[in-house]
């Protein structure tokens, strides 16, 4: 619904697409512009390279992929050359969105949007219309049909668990509506334990602004929380992601005898190198002091991802605490 009556799908865009279709957003998307009669061409295997000589031969009015398909597309030395002058839209979505991203895009005249959603909800949570592109890091606003609340998480600090938020403070995504799901095949404790009082507990935060506008703030269960105060990994990565020489960046909470937890940062060195003090002054001119990593894991290979995009937190975490323990090893060498 979304993509049709906010993004304007009709029979006339042709649309390139590396998305598998046994994922909700790519089978979501394919569906709604199969929906209005619209041309899908799909891609077996991201390629930046053949994605722009489709973009170009097949004159493509839209483009979908996860954000690092779409940053691969951005850093690509065709970007400035390509011919996209037929595009009017690229979608993205399924993990953290940058605003630099987004704005990349858009100075070459091309909306970035993003959504929210999940399997649970059908794709179904919040959406961001061409016209709000320029709300860099925004996820947009409640989908059709989808009726939204943000509630203190159970860790909360400001409100007990389940008690609505105000506008600027990070709470958890309730939904419902009648895309979502009936429960779990075969798993009754799990639906109970999302499912409650009608509404769905999806374990994601999010951040309203006084405008309406969602940002997704993280996973609940990855706040990390340090000297008894929260930290949401997303904020952090999302100017992380803006310093020098970070291609990319997976934030985590590692156990801290002093602290409870403190903040890492594994970071995926640019072709440049990182100067290590430069990202930390980076960190320190945006974030809160409890909010800065304490160390920085540098590496040169790529973050695992799964299929849809996302990062595997769990090889993010033990790679933090590998480092940590080859830190100490070496200091009591």
């Amino acid at each position: 619904m979304d993509p049709i009556l906010i993004h304007h799908y009709s029979h006339d865009d042709v649309m390139v697409s590396p998305m598998p279709l046994c994922f909700t957003g790519g089978l979501n998307v394919a569906t709604a512009l199969a929906h209005c009669g619209g041309e899908l061409v799909l891609i077996s295997a991201f390629d930046a390279d053949t994605v722009f000589d489709l973009i170009e031969s097949r004159r493509a009015t839209l483009f979908h992929g996860v954000p690092v398909m779409c940053q691969r597309m951005l850093d690509h030395p065709r970007w400035a050359t390509a011919d996209l002058s037929s595009l009017r839209l690229a979608r993205t979505g399924a993990a953290p969105v940058s605003s630099g991203l987004m704005q990349g895009w858009l100075e070459r005249g091309i909306p970035l949007t993003q959504g929210y959603g999940l399997t649970e909800s059908a794709g179904a949570g919040f959406t961001l219309a061409p016209q709000d592109a320029h709300r860099f890091g925004k996820c947009g606003r409640p989908s059709f049909y989808a009726e939204v609340r943000l509630v203190a998480p159970a860790s909360g600090e400001t409100a007990p668990a389940g008690e609505a938020v105000p506008p600027g403070e990070a709470g958890e995504i309730v939904l419902r509506g009648p895309q979502v799901m009936q429960g779990y095949w075969k798993e009754p404790e799990a639906t109970a334990q999302a499912l409650r009082e009608g509404w769905l507990w999806t374990g994601d935060l999010a951040v309203a602004d006084e405008d309406g506008f969602y940002e997704i703030a993280g996973r609940s269960k990855d706040l990390i929380i340090t000297g008894g105060l929260n930290v949401y990994p997303a904020e952090v990565e999302h100017v992380l992601r803006a310093a020098p020489g970070v291609e990319d960046v997976a934030v985590v909470g590692v156990p801290s005898a002093r602290w409870g937890e403190e903040v890492v940062a594994v970071v995926v060195a640019g072709p440049a190198g990182i100067d290590r003090d430069r990202v930390l002054a980076h960190a320190r001119g945006y974030l809160a002091g409890y909010k800065c990593p304490k160390s920085l894991v540098v590496r040169t290979e790529p973050l695992a991802r799964t299929a849809s995009g996302k990062v595997v937190k769990a090889d993010v975490r033990q790679l933090a605490l590998d480092a940590a323990a080859a830190e100490t090893a070496a200091r009591h060498g």
